[in-house]
């Protein structure tokens, strides 16, 4: 700037006007020269696909159109005022300048941004390589058949399942395998939770996307077209399959759900359910005649019919307890009952959020001396499960000095009934709730029914939570964060699999709500932001062995499904369910097993035989449960033929016979196991069955 200002002053007037001497073309060949660098600056600007990206766009083009503009009249103002002339050229260079050093510094920081962008690239793919690679599945021998194969069924010209798909990684599994594996990896090894990831994605993967897959060309489309009519066209991403009723299309099915086949049926269809194998031909030569008058009596739904006519639970208080006994509670008592639940109920069912609970809504409920608000709802029925909860760890012999209570329950009294009863007196003002808090509610009363044995009433809660759920997912609003869209995510799975076990083993039907499984991803167990932390400090329920538990549970439910609606209920005209299905199946759940996160490990043929801890009794002895449980399933058909038509059985049906009956035998000494901690199981009434 000094020497354009001492040229300015220097600058003499012209001897005639106008100057157009030599001095006049060198300026004007000065604006060309810009006029040059700009255009290759602006070119860009007119295609779209090198258009020019800076941080600063509205000082970027000002600069560049002062930069002209100044050029072009310095140029001409030389020929009747040199000096005027001078500050102007400077003017031009400088924004001239300007506007070039922005496209440097945002280029630089392109490159930049471009180079992390490919490094996270190549750390990202090796990440997703190495459990894939770790995880390999070989093309199966036999392919289920797809829910289209019902459309060859009725038109042979046309053998839909032919069309060829590609089983791909659902974006919502492998968002949530880097979320997860990016947040856990200072609690474990970084490998291992790859591959614990890798395993759960690859197993809803096969179930959701590879089962579902034909094989391109097949030369015996006769075999596909007799094994079709063993199946039925569902919902694989649900586990309570609600988009079909027993997975058979509406021209097929039936009036009622779960009932016996009509007596003209020569071949009457398998019920999924246990409490149907009654209803077995060789089961009811062997039952005692009254019990076969009970069940020609109340039908295939007696069952559902019987636990529907047991009266409610009692809504008077116990003995001689005061009317403010809620306000004699102690901090410590509270806080007691509070763990007691979290270190049973919450860790294989995580309704809750430890964190939130503890720094919010605990206090909330105290502070209002247990008013009528949500909060005091779920606090109360969390002192009701924790009540149970430190009675299933005693019985375990895990627990110390029970908690203090201001009154002590009668002989015979269900333990917590008192909180319920409060809890559910105040929650009648908030029936009309539909939020996260009241969706919660639901769900944790829905346990207290499970553990009074009572489905029926379990069933209800489980409906109004899904109907709360449906409620969030159709009315999203903008202001939700990353935390609310996790939790509502795990309750929905929660409640998703609960309706399965109730759906499928009674006469209950499923809510509407779960056609929207494919629209929510799995839960990513995130942290509240909004609430301080404690230095390091980890609740219990923040370990990734309860995340993966959670999510190995919510796979093998799926093959539950899978189970059901290939094997169950399948056309008469086909006899029994083909053995290729069969043995897919069985691969399928085979993969479940060896693919388990390493903490989740375990071994067939060396059952758990005693629980060290209540996760134990309360999570790895179930894996081992259910892993029998759906081997019984999975031969449930084959036993049934083996009762009634002997003589068709071939060795290979032997084999598998006994390796069911085997199961049954293997789940019997696990569920020992889980029967130590006996009022800490919502799956009671179920047991025997799922």
């Amino acid at each position: 700037m000094p020497p354009a200002i001492y040229s300015t002053i220097l600058c003499g007037s012209p001897d005639s006007l106008p100057a157009l001497d030599s001095n006049f073309y060198s300026t004007l060949s000065q604006f060309i020269s810009p006029l040059a660098g700009l255009y290759v600056i602006v070119k860009p600007l007119f295609n779209k696909k090198d258009e020019i990206k800076t941080s600063f766009p509205k000082t970027f083009y000002t600069m560049l159109t002062l930069s002209l503009l100044t050029s072009l009249t310095s140029a001409v103002t030389y020929a009747w005022s040199p000096a005027a002339s001078i500050p102007l050229a400077y003017i031009s260079g400088l924004t001239l300048n300007i506007a070039t050093l922005l496209i440097i510094q945002d280029s630089g920081n392109q490159i930049k941004e471009t180079n992390r962008y490919n490094e996270d690239l190549q750390v990202k793919y090796a990440s997703i390589e190495a459990p894939l690679k770790f995880l390999h599945v070989p093309q199966p021998e036999f392919d289920i058949p797809p829910r289209t194969t019902l459309q060859f069924i009725n038109n042979t010209d046309n053998p839909a399942w032919q069309t060829e798909k590609k089983a791909v990684l659902p974006s919502r599994q492998t968002a949530q395998m880097k979320d997860l594996r990016q947040r856990d990896k200072e609690a474990s090894s970084p490998d291992s939770n790859e591959a614990s990831l890798g395993m759960i994605v690859n197993i809803l993967r096969r179930i959701e996307g590879k089962i579902d897959d034909p094989k391109p060309h097949d030369s015996n489309p006769t075999e596909h077209r007799s094994i079709a009519t063993a199946l039925r066209p569902f919902n694989p991403r649900s586990p309570a399959n609600s988009s079909e009723v027993l997975g058979v299309p509406s021209f097929l099915r039936h009036e009622t759900i779960d009932s016996p086949a009509a007596p003209n049926d020569p071949n009457p269809a398998i019920s999924f359910s246990a409490h149907q194998v009654l209803f077995w031909p060789a089961i009811q030569s062997a039952l005692p005649e009254s019990v076969k008058l009970m069940c020609q009596m109340q039908g295939g739904t007696y069952s559902t019919r019987l636990e529907a006519s047991r009266p409610k639970l009692p809504h008077a208080a116990s003995v001689d307890i005061s009317s403010d006994w809620l306000s004699k509670l102690s901090i410590a008592t509270l806080k007691q009952l509070s763990d007691v639940y979290f270190t049973t109920f919450n860790l294989a069912n995580p309704i809750l959020d430890q964190k939130t609970y503890f720094q919010r809504t605990l206090g909330v409920a105290i502070d209002g001396n247990f008013g009528i608000c949500i909060e005091s709802c779920i606090v109360l029925v969390v002192m009701a499960l924790g009540s149970m909860g430190q009675k299933a760890l005693q019985e375990a012999g895990f627990a110390g000095t029970p908690a203090s209570s201001p009154y002590v329950g009668q002989d015979g009294e269900m333990l917590g009934l008192d909180f319920f009863n409060e809890a559910r007196k105040r929650f009648g003002f908030l029936m009309c709730e539909q939020d996260l808090q009241a969706c919660q509610f639901y769900l944790l009363s829905g346990l207290f029914y499970a553990e009074a044995l009572r489905p029926i009433d379990w069933w209800a809660m489980l409906s109004k939570a899904s109907a709360c759920s449906a409620y969030f997912w159709n009315n999203l609003s903008r202001d939700r964060d990353e935390w609310m869209l996790d939790m509502q995510s795990r309750l929905f799975w929660i409640t998703s699999m609960f309706e399965a076990v109730l759906s499928q083993e009674l006469n209950l039907p499923p809510s509407n709500s779960l056609h929207l499984e494919e629209h929510i991803a799995l839960p990513k167990f995130i942290s509240a932001q909004d609430i301080a932390s404690f230095g390091s400090f980890r609740y219990p329920g923040d370990d990734p062995f309860f995340h993966y538990h959670f999510l190995s549970q919510l796979a093998h439910r799926l093959i539950l499904t899978r189970a059901r609606n290939s094997l169950f209920h399948f056309n008469p005209t086909s006899d029994y369910p083909p053995e290729p299905v069969e043995d897919e199946l069985i691969r399928q759940l085979e993969q479940w097993r060896e693919r388990l996160p390493p903490m989740l490990q375990f071994d067939p043929k060396s059952p758990l035989t005693q629980a060290e801890s209540p996760s134990d009794a309360l999570v790895t002895a179930w894996l081992h449960a259910r892993y029998f449980v759906a081997r019984y399933h999975i031969g449930r058909p084959l036993l049934h033929r083996a009762l009634e038509r002997p003589s068709s059985l071939t060795e290979g049906h032997l084999r598998k016979c006994r390796d069911a009956i085997s199961a049954v035998l293997a789940w019997a000494s696990v569920i020992q196991v889980t029967d130590t901690m006996r009022s800490c199981n919502p799956l009671k009434f179920f047991v025997c069955s799922q």
